[in-house]
């Protein structure tokens, strides 16, 4: 019987470990704990698996780079970022191409990728007009390059990211069908409470309100927005005790925990009074309030990288269009949380 060939999915099962984790232990990268490192390499010895990757030498492999922000490191796997790296990791593997994960100095990853003429770099990062001038360079060098996690105006390589603005259209929806009249936004507006100009929100705030405000017109950011300052949730308390919400949205997961420490603070009951409605845009992989009344949003990373991995291996150099992927509504039903697969009929149709 013929030995079933060893690859990073096999040596993550082996070490109990994602297949990121065990890219980062071969690619000596920060952030693996001592102990997994070791448990890692060990493994890789006995399992007698080799990859010229392990002495930096890529000979005739072909590579292909990601690069991220050094923060993707502290969410634990949680960020969708995250989910849709360790999903393209697994599908480069199996197709035999090495992934090289780098998280920061993204400008001088890309400029030595000019030399290393890896066969495509995926960039997991914000627009900025230092990272632009390199992109144009690796494209005109005839590196491909995709753009992952991120909107960017620049029509410069392909695109691909979450339909933000659908996402706060089917968020006003769900509110609307639950009665809502009046809904409130608790997101990241940077070190601020409230934002008074429409720039100050920033992507992709700005993008879930655009959606939200063509089902509630009178959605007014200025005073139906608030915002984490400082870990501060004193606003949200005013906000609640006013009485004026019958529906809350919030952006990420710890806005929600940080709401529900106050919520237990004011109302021993498990919804508010008056609250109809509370909806997350979420990015794990289950929701951790099971609770009735709720409902999440949750960013695609599952098409997100399929359709990245079809950009960098098809065979024609793509188009530099840009991909919106809908999110997935995950709703509840009595006391247990389960997942829907369509968002709506327009989404359902691009997620099939």
């Amino acid at each position: 019987m013929a030995q079933k060939k060893i690859t990073i999915r096999t040596i993550a099962e082996h070490c109990g470990v994602s297949v990121s984790t065990v890219s980062l232990v071969i690619n000596n990268k920060p952030g693996i704990r001592p102990g997994v490192r070791e448990l890692v390499l060990k493994t890789i010895e006995e399992l007698g698996w080799r990859s010229n990757s392990l002495g930096g030498r890529f000979g005739n492999v072909t590579e292909v780079v990601l690069v991220g922000n050094p923060w993707l490191l502290s969410n634990f796997g949680g960020h969708p970022t995250q989910l849709t790296m360790a999903r393209l990791i697994e599908k480069f593997e199996e197709r035999g191409i090495i992934s090289s994960t780098y998280y920061g100095r993204n400008l001088e990853v890309m400029r030595n990728c000019l030399e290393r003429r890896p066969m495509a770099v995926v960039v997991f990062s914000s627009n900025n007009f230092l990272l632009r001038d390199a992109i144009e360079k690796l494209c005109a060098a005839g590196i491909r390059v995709v753009i992952a996690h991120a909107e960017w105006s620049e029509a410069i390589c392909p695109r691909v990211h979450s339909d933000h603005v659908n996402a706060g259209r089917l968020a006003g929806r769900k509110l609307r069908e639950a009665g809502c009249e009046h809904p409130a936004f608790f997101g990241g507006l940077g070190l601020r409470v409230h934002c008074t100009e429409w720039e100050e929100l920033g992507s992709p705030v700005a993008e879930y309100l655009i959606g939200l405000t063509e089902e509630f017109p009178a959605f007014d950011f200025h005073r139906d927005m608030v915002g984490d300052a400082f870990g501060d949730v004193a606003e949200v308390a005013h906000m609640l005790q006013y009485g004026e919400y019958d529906g809350w949205i919030f952006q990420l997961r710890q806005f929600f925990n940080r709401f529900a420490f106050l919520r237990e603070r004011l109302e021993k009951e498990c919804v508010l009074p008056g609250i109809r409605r509370m909806i997350t845009f979420d990015t794990a992989i289950q929701p951790s309030f099971p609770l009735s009344r709720y409902g999440c949003l949750a960013e695609n990373s599952e098409k997100i990288a399929e359709l990245v991995f079809q950009l960098v291996t098809a065979s024609k150099t793509p188009e530099p269009m840009e991909y919106a992927i809908p999110y997935l509504w995950r709703a509840d039903e009595g006391d247990y949380t389960t997942i829907s697969s369509g968002a709506d009929a327009a989404g359902a149709a691009l997620l099939a």
